[in-house]
C-alpha cells in the first residue's frame, strides 16, 4: 500500500502499487520500480494515468528504499527450506529426548541394567571363569541364571551364572564339561540399594545337620539373593552359595561341594518387597551297579538348571563320590570323577526350575 506522497518503504522487487481514491483505496497497474541509488521512481507501465489524475502531471513519487535481506522473499527458497528442515529436526530431537527420558524412568523402576562381560575361557582351559562384579553403577549387580545372553546367540552353549560370594560373578558351562569359546557377555540387573540400613540374615553352619542346604525365617520386607554380600569373609574358604527364597524362608546352598560347610554365613540383604520364590525339580540319576560304568545321563524335563550346583539330595558327606553334573542333548548326566568305577550311591539331584 502506498499513500501519497508521504515516503514509505519498499523492497527493491517489481510489486503492485496500491493508490488511493477519494477516501478510499483501489488498485492500481503494475508498475516498475527502476532503482536508483535511495531513490526509487515509479513510472506507469500500463496505463497512461492513475490515482484519477494522470500520472505524469504529479510528478515522480519519492519514496525510500529500505533494503531488506533478499532471502527474506518467498523466492529465496534455501532459506525457507532450510528453515523447514531446521524446525523439523528441532521437532524430532525434542521428540526423541522425550522418549530417552521415559524409558530411562522405566528401566530404574525396574532396577536397571548392566553389562557384564564374561567373555571366552579358552585362555584358562576351564568350563568355569569369573570376573569382577561391576562397581559404582548404583546398586548391587544380579547376575544369575535369568540374564540374557547378549549377541548373535550362534552358539548353542549352555551356562550356570552365580555370584561366588566374594565379589565375583562365575559362568559354569552346564552342556559340556570343557572351555567355551563364546565371547559370553551378559545384561544383569542393577538392584537399588535402600537408603535405609541393610537388613543382616544370619545362616550359619551346617556343621550339627551335615547338609549342603540350610533355611532360616526372613522378614517379609527382605529380599536376599545372589546379589547379597556374605559379611566377614576374606577369601580363606572358597566355599561358593545359591541364595534363595523358599516357602518363607531365605536358604543357602553350597555349590562347590555336596557336603556341609563350617563358615558362620552372614547376609547382608536388602530391604524391599515381593522376593521371587525359587522352585526345583528333583531328577533321580540313581547308582551304576547295573552298568559298570563312571557316567549315566537321564532325560532332562526341561526349564531346569542342573549343573554342579544342584544340591545332591541326602548326602551327609559319608561317601566321598564327586560328580560333575552337566545338560548335554536333553538329558542330565552324571560323570564320577574321584574314579573310574562305577558308583553305588542312589544319586537325586534337586534342580532349580527357570
Amino acid at each position: 500500500w502506498l499513500k501519497r506522497p508521504t515516503p514509505v518503504g519498499c523492497l527493491i522487487h517489481t510489486v503492485r502499487i496500491m493508490g488511493c481514491s477519494g477516501s478510499g483505496f483501489a488498485p492500481l497497474p503494475t508498475h516498475a520500480l527502476p532503482v536508483a541509488t535511495n531513490r526509487v521512481t515509479a513510472t506507469s507501465t500500463s496505463l497512461q494515468s492513475g490515482f484519477n489524475v494522470p500520472l505524469a502531471d504529479t510528478g515522480p513519487i519519492k519514496i525510500n528504499a529500505v533494503n531488506y535481506p533478499t532471502c527474506w522473499s518467498c523466492s529465496c527458497r534455501p532459506l525457507w527450506i532450510c528453515c523447514l528442515v531446521t524446525t523439523l529436526f528441532s521437532l524430532v530431537l525434542i521428540f526423541i529426548m522425550q522418549q530417552l527420558s521415559f524409558g530411562r524412568v522405566v528401566q530404574l523402576s525396574e532396577g536397571g541394567y548392566v553389562n557384564v562381560h564374561i567373555g571366552s575361557s579358552l585362555e584358562i582351559n576351564s568350563d568355569v571363569k569369573c570376573v569382577s562384579a561391576p562397581t559404582n553403577v548404583g546398586g548391587r549387580v544380579l547376575c544369575d541364571n535369568a540374564a540374557q545372553r547378549q549377541g548373535t546367540g550362534e552358539w548353542p552353549d549352555k551356562f550356570h551364572v552365580y555370584h561366588d560370594g566374594s565379589g565375583k560373578i562365575c559362568a559354569k558351562r552346564i552342556d559340556y564339561p570343557k572351555p567355551w569359546g563364546l565371547d559370553l557377555d551378559l545384561k544383569c540387573r542393577i538392584m537399588p540399594i535402600s537408603e535405609a540400613a541393610d537388613a543382616r540374615i544370619v545362616i550359619g553352619d551346617t556343621l550339627d545337620t551335615h547338609e549342603s542346604t540350610k533355611c532360616v525365617p526372613a522378614p517379609s520386607n527382605v529380599v536376599c539373593d545372589n546379589s547379597s554380600p556374605q559379611l566377614g569373609r576374606t577369601g580363606e574358604w572358597e566355599d561358593t552359595f545359591d541364595i534363595y527364597h523358599k516357602d518363607g524362608q531365605v536358604c543357602a546352598h553350597r555349590t562347590d561341594h555336596p557336603t556341609s560347610w563350617g563358615l558362620n554365613l552372614i547376609l547382608q540383604c536388602r530391604y524391599g518387597s515381593n522376593a521371587p520364590e525359587a522352585s526345583f525339580t528333583d531328577v533321580h540319576i540313581g547308582n551304576t551297579l547295573d552298568l559298570q560304568t563312571n557316567l549315566k545321563c537321564v532325560p532332562d524335563p526341561g526349564n531346569v538348571v542342573c549343573d554342579n550346583a544342584a544340591e545332591q539330595v541326602g548326602r551327609d558327606g559319608r561317601y566321598k563320590d564327586k560328580f560333575n553334573i552337566y545338560q548335554k542333548d536333553g538329558k542330565i548326566c552324571a560323570h564320577r570323577t574321584d574314579s573310574e568305577g562305577p558308583w553305588g550311591l542312589n544319586l537325586l539331584l534337586r534342580c532349580k526350575n527357570i
